[in-house]
C-alpha cells in the first residue's frame, strides 16, 4: 500500500501539462509525503474554449483501428475526469523574499506557466504587506507525466476504508482485485485543491 495524490486542475492549464509547456505545479500547500509520489491529474470542469480533448494516443490508435476500424476515433473529453498521472519528484519551497531579486522571482516562476500578478493575485499578496505576512507557496515538480486514452471518472477513486481489513463491508464484498464493495466509499466530489489517495490492489483509494 502507498500514498498518493488526487490534484484538481483547470483545464487551460492541464492543457499546458500534455502539451509538455507546463512541468511545475505552484500550490499553497504540499503534502507530507516523501518524493517521488504520484500525482492523478483531475480535470475541472468546462465549456467551449475550456473543453479539453485527450489527444489520441499511440495505444489507443491501434485498439481503434484493430477493434471498431475508424469509427471510435474522436477524441475523448477530459473535464471532469482523471485524465492521467505523474510523478512529482521534487516539491521546492519558496516564499515573498525571492522577488526581491528579479531573477530569483524569474527562476521561481519558471516553467509554471503564470507570470508575477497571477501568482500574486492567487496567493493575495497585497502590496505593501510585509514579506514576513505573505503566505508562503510550494513547486511541485512534474515529471513522467502519462495521459490516459480514455480518461477516468471520478468514482473510480475511493475513499480509505477506515477499518481497512476489519470492515464488515470489505469481508462480505471484497471483489477479485481487492476492493471494497461498499459504494458509500467511492469519491463523489474532486479536491478544491489536492487530496491524498492510496493505491491498493490497483485501484486508488482516497
Amino acid at each position: 500500500m502507498s500514498k498518493a495524490v488526487l490534484i484538481s486542475i483547470r483545464p487551460k492549464w492541464c492543457k499546458k501539462i500534455i502539451s509538455g509547456e507546463k512541468t511545475v505545479e505552484i500550490r499553497k500547500t504540499a503534502p507530507r509525503l516523501k518524493t517521488p509520489f504520484k500525482c492523478y491529474i483531475y480535470c475541472t470542469n468546462g465549456t467551449g474554449a475550456n473543453t479539453l480533448n485527450i489527444p489520441i494516443n499511440v495505444e489507443r490508435l491501434l485498439a481503434d483501428c484493430s477493434i471498431n476500424g475508424m469509427r471510435s476515433m474522436n477524441c475523448q473529453i477530459g473535464n471532469s475526469k482523471v485524465i492521467g498521472e505523474f510523478v512529482c519528484n521534487e516539491i521546492q519551497y519558496a516564499d515573498a523574499s525571492c522577488f526581491v531579486v528579479k531573477e530569483d522571482g524569474e527562476k521561481a516562476l519558471e516553467g509554471s506557466c503564470i507570470d508575477k500578478a497571477d501568482l500574486f493575485e492567487y496567493l493575495r499578496w497585497n502590496i505593501g504587506t510585509p514579506r514576513a505576512e505573505c503566505a508562503p507557496f510550494y513547486r511541485w515538480q512534474i515529471s513522467d507525466l502519462k495521459i490516459y486514452g480514455i480518461p477516468l471518472e471520478l468514482d473510480f477513486f475511493r475513499k480509505e476504508c477506515v477499518n481497512d481489513i476489519n470492515c464488515e463491508s470489505c469481508a462480505m464484498y471484497r471483489n477479485e482485485n481487492g476492493t471494497c464493495g461498499n459504494d458509500a466509499l467511492k469519491l463523489r466530489r474532486p479536491p478544491q485543491s489536492w487530496c491524498y489517495v492510496i493505491q491498493k490492489g490497483g485501484i486508488c483509494h482516497a
